[in-house]
């Protein structure tokens, strides 16, 4: 653009004041030259007045009451609710209070090869599950020799692993013989076993109360990938198989729909996992729509190519119970810093089919490698087949089908200060090629914000309203809402407009999020809250 044209054309005056009454009324008014001809044509309102007024009441901090009158032709009162990231809703997380660790008494003497005694090892296993599970840690396995115990957890309740491992740690001290002078911890996260945190048991002795004892642990610890533990240990009984499921509301959102900017649908929501054995989830969603503010007609969408997403709304206005994704899933270890995944079923909401990742991430690296590869054929708008209707202008036509093979090759980085960047290279939905650039930074309480944009061979013009695929990325941890450890978050994808180019599988449980949980550069940024 041509700097001769910055601020040049017609111009008209507006205006506008504030006058805060007392501490929680301020009256507000404006003055608009505007127009709104389009609005008007479109028959969204009348105008009548250049003038609005409103009038604020701020009930508490996070909550304004308004009361307002717009262009001489709209009344209204609006409640506004306000949150701070920094600030918890329902105040400091209430963690339970952990174990202490019980120093050894130097009279202990516990039998040489008491480890290889069955009826003492099965004694061990029966006192720490049922502890364990009460704190929200399920073991999976321990592994014992007269002086080294191994112990493979699962954390479901805190957002922190390096919290999760302590509490283990402190109730291991509590029923292990004296001569275990060396105790490891092996955190797992959905069938995958990431890392093996070693640490002498007299530095649990000794730094739990002073003043740097998260610091003097960390310094004792060592990290190591969790490839060679013995998984054929002694297992905790009643582990597999496993079954729970979680029954509720959600409320789903499409933002930026030219004839209806914000529509939300609040609905219930259905979902379970079966876990037969180590490393297979069988996992599922069926969501039922209640109430919606969706227009009567879903917007047909305009993109020139093969519309793999553009027809999402379509998907959105299905009648009766959805099956949103029924998914098996394998997860393992092929071998040292590597991690590998086979996925079946129906993926996500708009593709079913399969998938299979690979992953290099040493454990005390920032750096990672994936590689995904995905056979995929879009589902039909009811959830009940893969055969989606053809859409035009006139209509709802005939069945078609549309399969694809997509794939990425990634790389991933941990910067400090929470910054992480995520590169991806490879094939997308539409079957063109490209690239995906993504940056996030992770805060202290979980929250975190980032952007992403996605380059790929399609033109502009092809691609077609906002050129290239782009958006905001949120995730906010359940846990800093509720004011309890939880590990489960709400992730949020805030785009301008949902086009067909760039578009990725909508995979959930990627290795790379749940390995790098458990790995160096992670523990080591919550590494304070061992001790919790």
């Amino acid at each position: 653009m041509e700097s001769a044209r910055w601020f040049r054309g017609p111009a008209a005056f507006f205006a506008g004041f504030a006058w805060p009454v007392t501490d929680k009324v301020t009256l507000k008014a404006e003055y608009s030259s505007d127009a709104y001809t389009q609005e008007v044509a479109a028959g969204h309102f009348e105008h009548r007045s250049p003038f609005n007024l409103a009038l604020d009441y701020q009930i508490k901090p996070t909550v304004q009451l308004t009361a307002y009158a717009q262009h001489g032709d709209e009344i209204g009162i609006l409640a506004s609710l306000t949150s701070n990231p920094k600030h918890s809703p329902g105040g400091a997380t209430r963690d339970p209070a952990p174990m202490p660790v019980l120093p050894r008494a130097k009279a202990q003497v516990a039998p040489a090869g008491w480890s290889e005694i069955p009826s003492l090892r099965s004694a061990l296993i029966t006192a720490l599950t049922p502890v364990l599970r009460q704190d929200g840690i399920q073991l999976i396995r321990l592994s014992l020799t007269d002086t080294i115990a191994i112990a493979t957890v699962e954390n479901h309740r805190y957002q922190s692993q390096p919290q999760a491992i302590g509490h283990v740690a402190r109730l291991l001290s509590n029923v292990l013989p004296a001569s275990v002078d060396t105790i490891a911890v092996v955190p797992m996260v959905k069938g995958i076993a990431g890392s093996q945190v070693i640490f002498p048991r007299d530095a649990l002795e000794t730094h739990e109360a002073t003043a740097t004892g998260a610091s003097d642990m960390r310094a004792a610890t060592i990290v190591t990938d969790a490839a060679a533990v013995d998984h054929r240990a002694a297992a905790a009984e009643g582990v597999f198989p496993q079954f729970s499921w979680s029954f509720g509301p959600d409320v789903s959102a499409s933002l930026f729909d030219p004839d209806n900017p914000v529509a939300l649908s609040l609905g219930a929501k259905l979902t379970a996992e079966w876990v037969p054995a180590r490393g297979v989830y069988v996992t599922g969603t069926l969501r039922q729509n209640i109430v919606d503010n969706y227009t009567s007609t879903p917007r047909y969408s305009d993109s020139i190519i093969t519309h793999v997403r553009s027809d999402s709304t379509f998907y959105d206005r299905a009648d009766g119970p959805v099956l949103q994704d029924l998914t098996a899933n394998y997860r393992f270890r092929p071998g040292t810093n590597l991690y590998g995944r086979f996925s079946a079923g129906y993926l996500e909401r708009m593709y079913g089919g399969l998938s299979a990742e690979l992953l290099w991430k040493p454990v005390d690296s920032k750096f990672g490698l994936g590689f995904e590869v995905s056979a995929v054929r879009q589902r039909s708008f009811d959830g009940l087949g893969f055969a989606p209707l053809t859409v035009t202008t006139a209509g709802v036509g005939a069945p078609r089908s549309y399969d694809t093979i997509t794939g990425h090759l990634s790389g991933y980085y941990a910067f400090d200060d929470g910054l992480h960047a995520q590169v991806d290279v490879g094939r997308y939905l539409a079957k063109d090629w490209g690239m995906s650039v993504q940056l996030n930074r992770e805060f202290n309480n979980g929250w975190k914000v980032g952007a992403y944009a996605t380059l790929t061979d399609i033109s502009f013009d092809d691609f077609g309203e906002g050129s290239f695929d782009k958006g905001i990325v949120m995730e906010i941890p359940t846990s800093w809402s509720i004011g309890r450890p939880s590990r489960v978050n709400r992730s949020v994808v805030i785009r301008p407009l949902l086009r067909d180019g760039g578009a990725k599988l909508d995979l959930s449980d990627r290795l790379y999020d749940l390995v790098r949980d458990t790995h160096v550069p992670q523990l080591e940024a919550q590494w304070g809250r061992f001790w919790r």
